[in-house]
């Protein structure tokens, strides 16, 4: 399938092809779980990676939602049960060979640029989400509108190099009334045809993850039901029964949050008071730490119509690698070596972000461990909104990122001064250690 930038233009909203013909990015394989391989060469991926441009592509040919007779499309729409098989996509990345690819995902280190795959795995996760929900019957257009409310622990447990070809596999985990949780995991690629399972092969892989989505109403903004899922298999049964637990617990875990910070109070006021020591005795402090505050980083970005989603919202992934790539430049300048990206240990969208908006990305170390064997650094971003016309201003997403290093190096503390930055460090620490 050949697309040119009149073919990939239209979906972009506001934006119109300028007739120009423009230089291949690279080629690539995608592997639907029919087995059917599609061969593509994008030529104006707009900012976006080729295989988030595909997959975009093959969304936007659905029939998608309609904006006439919206109360009866909707009273026709039924809800079905789909089988995981029915979702599951992977996608193949052919670095051996295909030169222009190895180029556009390789960083200097000669590893994959994270930030740059953290794009190409929410569009996959959306993809596989936008599969399951849509309806059985194409003549009834979707009234859904599937938003990434949460990314949890996406883990790398070994190194992404660009010396050997990858396979993504995606597919639905768990489903819940008005969300699902859509399981990623990144596998080393054999030289057959053969596709790993999620869970079971364990040897190949090289990084896990798990998107939830919600489900809304176009029209009213309100929870709406999607269809159900069956299970065919035991590994089946028993990622969902582990995510089904996880969805069950959340509303727990957050109603003891006050009482976890009531009991960490004592630990809180040490904390504040070691770091009150540095602010107002600084020749007396301790030389191996330093104040949270001290290790800030921030950038500051409008958001353009080359990096709305098909939502016509800025793209989740596009908002993971631009604070990514903050986060580890914090660690970088924190620790005084480069460091290894080991997770994500929590993503949180709480407002979507639209073009045109002003984001003010802030980031700061909140945790550091000396262990015995490694060593790690903890960084927190948040992503700021500001719109000078309303004088408004708020937090729409929060990213925690944990990195490793090749080698054992002594980090510094960082202690807080307030009770916000006290709390982020024991969350953190809890978190790491747990």
């Amino acid at each position: 399938i050949m697309f040119t930038s009149k073919s990939f233009f239209p979906f972009i909203e506001g934006i119109k092809p300028t007739g120009r013909r423009l230089t291949p990015l690279c080629r690539f394989y995608l592997q639907k779980s029919d087995d059917v391989k599609l061969h593509s060469v994008v030529e104006n991926s707009v900012d976006k990676t080729p295989m988030t441009a595909q997959l975009w592509q093959m969304r936007h040919n659905n029939p998608g939602p309609s904006k006439s007779n919206n109360s009866k499309n909707e009273a026709m729409r039924v809800l079905t049960t789909k089988n995981v098989k029915e979702s599951r996509q992977t996608l193949r990345y052919n670095f051996r060979s295909d030169a222009m690819l190895h180029d556009l995902y390789v960083d200097h280190r000669g590893n994959v640029l994270i930030g740059r795959l953290f794009e190409d795995l929410d569009a996959l996760a959306g993809s596989i989400a936008f599969s399951h929900c849509g309806n059985s019957d194409p003549n009834v257009p979707s009234r859904l509108s599937l938003v990434t409310a949460s990314v949890d622990k996406i883990i790398q447990s070994k190194a992404i190099s660009v010396a050997n070809d990858i396979v993504v596999i995606g597919q639905v985990a768990f489903v819940g009334k008005s969300s699902l949780d859509i399981a990623i995991e990144i596998h080393t690629a054999n030289d057959s045809d053969h596709i790993p399972s999620i869970v079971t092969d364990s040897k190949s892989k090289l990084l896990s993850s798990i998107f939830t989505f919600v489900a809304r109403d176009k029209d009213t903004g309100k929870a709406a039901n999607i269809n159900r899922l069956s299970l065919d298999t035991k590994e089946e049964e028993e990622l969902a029964a582990t995510r089904a637990a996880i969805a069950s617990n959340r509303k727990l875990a957050l109603s003891a949050e006050h009482d976890k910070h009531q009991h960490c109070g004592e630990v809180i006021r040490q904390l504040i008071d070691a770091g009150s020591v540095i602010e107002d005795m600084p020749a007396l402090a301790h030389s191996n730490a330093v104040l949270m505050k001290l290790t800030n980083l921030e950038n500051s970005f409008i958001c353009q119509p080359q990096n709305v989603n098909l939502g016509g919202r800025v793209f989740g992934g596009f908002m993971m690698h631009r604070a990514f790539d903050l986060a580890i430049a914090t660690c970088y300048t924190f620790a005084g070596t480069y460091p290894v990206f080991q997770q994500v240990d929590k993503i949180v969208f709480r407002k979507p972000v639209d073009i045109g908006d002003l984001v003010r990305m802030k980031s700061r170390v909140v945790y550091t461990y000396n262990g015995p064997i490694r060593s790690a650094v903890h960084v927190e971003v948040s992503a700021q909104v500001v719109r000078p016309e309303r004088a408004s201003s708020f937090v729409s997403n929060t990213f925690h990122f944990v990195f490793g290093f090749n080698d054992n190096v002594a980090l510094r503390k960082v202690l807080p001064l307030t009770m916000e930055e006290a709390a982020a460090l024991v969350s953190s620490s809890t978190s790491y250690h747990h």
